[in-house]
């Protein structure tokens, strides 16, 4: 009785704690990501040491990859603080910086996937544009579903395989077999 009671109190107390699976296969709730560090990735510990969300998707390994894919056509708006000066965002936003994250090794500038650099996959003409301005021009252009679709294609989920480089903190083709 008094885990009920504790696990209520963390619920009415902390409403932004995310409701992760009981170990099961369901993903959290990316709306529940919370303030994300203006500068690293956001698997790096050393900017952000409490994301919840993000350390369960790297928990459940390449299974995250289809399920950030699955969520980049989601335009719920999220409601509070996530990235520094973007006016608002929307899950499928967040999915999509987590998801170019994970493929970015740790120098923070390298893909190890070509064309899923942000600059890239979002067709980056002019350096004054901000990353959240680049991001909805290229939806008004080209739609989510459009992002998704140029997003399937350069991962090739049907041909690749992806894992989890634990050094690198970050995914990588598999290697050939």
């Amino acid at each position: 009785m008094k885990f009920k009671w504790a696990a209520l109190v963390i619920l009415l107390v902390c409403p932004r704690v995310p409701l992760l699976a009981a170990q099961g296969d369901q993903f959290p709730d990316l709306s529940l990501i919370g303030p994300v560090a203006p500068k690293g990735r956001v698997q790096d510990k050393a900017y952000n040491p409490t994301l919840p969300v993000v350390t369960s998707l790297i928990s459940r390994g390449s299974a995250s990859i289809p399920y950030l894919v699955s969520k980049l056509e989601d335009g719920s708006e999220i409601k509070g603080h996530v990235f520094d000066f973007w006016p608002k965002v929307a899950v499928g936003d967040v999915a999509l910086v987590v998801l170019v994250d994970f493929f970015t090794l740790s120098d923070g500038r390298t893909s190890t996937l070509p064309g899923l650099e942000w600059d890239k996959l979002l067709e980056r003409h002019s350096s004054d544009q901000s990353s959240w301005d680049l991001l909805a021009s290229y939806i008004r252009a080209h739609g989510r579903s459009g992002l998704q679709k140029r997003v399937e294609g350069i991962l090739a989920l049907d041909r690749e395989t992806y894992t989890w480089d634990a050094k690198e903190q970050c995914f990588r083709l598999a290697a050939a077999r």
